[in-house]
């Protein structure tokens, strides 16, 4: 078995610099990685969510037999029925990405790249409107 190092010849034609400017390509790196790092706060978010008492009280207090102070209990004295709700809380999230991920890579494969930042904005732009809409909706039925 005989191993080595393949050289290429420098001076080619693959030497000549490439069109575009060095500024684009940091600015194209940086929104791009904006998708991470929405990734990191959501999950920040969620977790900082669980513990808030106005969702314990909504979600946790008297459901299925629970107290607040079953609630707030330490993380191995907490009520096996919050447990898994709180399991179940998490891991959908992961799941919705893993959907949303194949769905994405299926509408860029038939419509192309630009229809799926299209339709992704379309649809963040309309969930994020939606609880403004819902409270306005309210306040006026109410009222």
């Amino acid at each position: 078995m005989a191993g080595g190092i393949a050289m290429l010849p420098s001076g080619g034609a693959h030497d000549a610099p490439t069109e575009g400017s060095r500024t684009y390509a940091i600015v194209v790196c940086v929104f791009a990685s904006l998708g991470g790092i929405f990734f990191g706060y959501d999950q920040g978010v969620t977790g900082g969510v669980l513990v808030m008492d106005s969702f314990l009280n909504d979600f946790c207090v008297d459901y299925d037999g629970n107290s607040y102070t079953n609630c707030t209990a330490a993380s191995a004295d907490l009520p096996d029925n919050w447990s898994t709700f709180t399991t179940l809380y998490n891991v959908l999230y992961y799941i919705g990405c893993i959907f949303g991920a194949y769905l994405g890579g299926y509408i860029a494969d038939k419509y192309g790249r630009r229809a799926t930042i299209f339709s992704a904005a379309y649809n963040t732009a309309l969930s994020s409107s939606h609880p403004h809409v819902f409270a306005t909706f309210h306040a006026e039925a109410t009222t």
